[in-house]
């Protein structure tokens, strides 16, 4: 008897039961009967023989293996109902209740779904491109002439106000106005320097300090602020921190970088150099 059992399509047959009983004078006896289970077990998807495919029948503890042209044996399996596992690596696994019903030898084809390769999940991390402007800044902070804010650490304040974001500088002093306004000064003979009269007057009506010797301010490479008489000073709060992404301080005239020379007849205490994102 030859049968084929695939993925898709599972025989159940029903049980029987079958005894031999032999009379005697002195009784009966009763004969257990069994069968041979053998077969092939192939790839659904080409037909090709599966090597080192495991069929077991785990109540009885009986097992096998394919060799390499797919076949299998399992003999002496008692007649009755029986679930037959066939398993493979890179296959779905495959159950089948199977019912031996004769002492003949009984063939199954096991048809076995190659199984998709999962692979694990990789975390794969980039590094964002830096900005030219990032790049230059990372040099002249590796030089160590002038004070940095580097992108990490205004991230790590990008809820404050930039001006105490700025305080945290040793160096430069930051003079509060009326309301949010906020002026980048030196801390260094601040107060010999007579400011009075070279403020603009809306500086001076928002509570700017007119003794106070106020910093050029740079923005994103635009002088926003040079010292001129009269010239309104830069307000470093009305930019959100959140937006900056470097800040760079320079004391005074000899060590602040070429790049930054500041002219055009103003006078000013120091630099503030600020990069927006």
């Amino acid at each position: 008897m030859e049968q084929r059992l695939t993925f898709r399509t599972l025989l159940l047959l029903g049980v029987l039961a079958t005894t031999t009983t032999a009379g005697a004078q002195s009784g009966s006896v009763t004969v257990l009967r069994r069968a041979l289970l053998k077969g092939t077990v192939v790839d659904d998807a080409d037909e090709k023989p599966i090597a080192g495919a495991t069929i077991e029948i785990e109540v009885l503890q009986m097992q096998a293996v394919t060799d390499s042209d797919g076949r299998f044996r399992v003999p002496n399996v008692p007649l009755g109902k029986h679930i037959v596992k066939v398993k493979r690596l890179g296959f779905s696994p495959l159950s089948a209740v199977l019912t031996f019903v004769n002492t003949d030898t009984t063939d199954y084809d096991f048809a076995l779904v190659r199984q998709p390769t999962i692979l694990p999940e990789a975390s794969v991390v980039t590094t964002a491109p830096v900005p030219p402007k990032l790049l230059e800044f990372n040099e002249r902070m590796k030089g160590g002439f002038g004070r940095y804010l580097t992108p990490d650490f205004l991230e790590k304040n990008r809820d404050r106000r930039l001006s105490e974001v700025i305080a945290t500088l040793p160096g430069p002093r930051l003079v509060r106005g009326t309301g949010n306004y906020g002026w980048v000064a030196s801390s260094v003979g601040a107060g010999s320097i007579e400011r009075r009269g070279k403020l603009s007057a809306m500086d001076i009506n928002r509570g700017a300090d007119q003794k106070a010797c106020y910093a050029a301010v740079i923005l994103d490479g635009n002088i926003v602020y040079s010292g001129r008489p009269g010239e309104m000073l830069f307000d470093v709060n009305s930019l959100a921190t959140n937006t900056v992404a470097a800040i760079e301080y320079y004391r005074g005239a000899a060590n602040t970088p070429l790049k930054f020379n500041v002219t055009g007849g103003g006078e000013s205490c120091g630099l503030i150099v600020i990069w927006t994102k």
